[in-house]
């Protein structure tokens, strides 16, 4: 399958008092079409940092990002907005959704960002495939931890983009909940033909996916 998201020789270091920390230090990867991938490391690795740089939420000091075929790398930042709107889900730790908005209206003001077509058809399959259309017209005050993850899923995938960004989804669920996350993006990345990338600390779900990579001394190195 072509590669969706291909990272060459990313550079990122940042100020730390007197000193210059790299936290990313020529570091290489690529994701596959429906290709999920698991990236571990200790806190203060640089896992977020990467997340960031692959969602062109921050830039690298040097290095090129490939998504979909283009290299974006010194794209602007209004190209940057287009690119996060239209090709890149997030889901996080935080669910961040907002808490006057019931989750149809939630995935309903994330479609109209994204353009998104035959968009009440779409918000309803989604919700029928998480298994959450019973919580459609619910605040987020009246789900569970695991609902207010399914939902973040909903609207990451809302408007099928190439690239999913996940960053420690099951941490705040207990083990049979964040296995439900895993899975559920597993099933969505692959339906969808998206590529994935999740930073965990949950060794447990490593098996649904397709690539586990620990984050070293800046680099990634393949474990699975």
């Amino acid at each position: 399958m072509p590669a969706i998201l291909d990272l060459k020789d990313i550079q990122k270091s940042f100020q730390d008092g007197e000193e210059k920390r790299t936290v990313l230090n020529n570091l290489q990867l690529e994701v596959a079409a429906g290709e999920f991938v698991a990236i571990l490391g200790p806190s203060g690795s640089g896992k977020s940092t990467l997340l960031s740089i692959a969602g062109v939420l921050m830039s690298a000091d040097k290095g090129h990002i490939i998504l979909d075929g283009q290299d974006i790398s010194q794209a602007t930042q209004k190209i940057w907005t287009s690119i996060r709107r239209e090709k890149i889900g997030f889901v996080f730790q935080s669910h961040q959704l907002l808490p006057y908005l019931t989750v149809y209206d939630q995935l309903l003001m994330a479609a109209k960002m994204s353009r998104v077509k035959n968009l009440d058809q779409r918000i309803k399959e989604l919700l029928d495939d998480l298994g959450i259309s019973d919580c459609a017209k619910k605040f987020p005050k009246q789900l569970s931890g695991g609902q207010k993850q399914r939902a973040a899923i909903a609207r990451a995938f809302l408007a099928k983009p190439a690239l999913i960004l996940a960053d420690e989804p099951t941490a705040s669920l207990d083990e049979a909940r964040g296995r439900q996350i895993a899975e559920l993006l597993q099933k969505e990345t692959k339906e969808n033909h998206s590529a994935a990338i999740m930073v965990t600390h949950d060794e447990r779900i490593l098996d649904v996916v397709d690539h586990v990579y620990r984050l070293k001394e800046g680099q990634l190195f393949q474990e699975k």
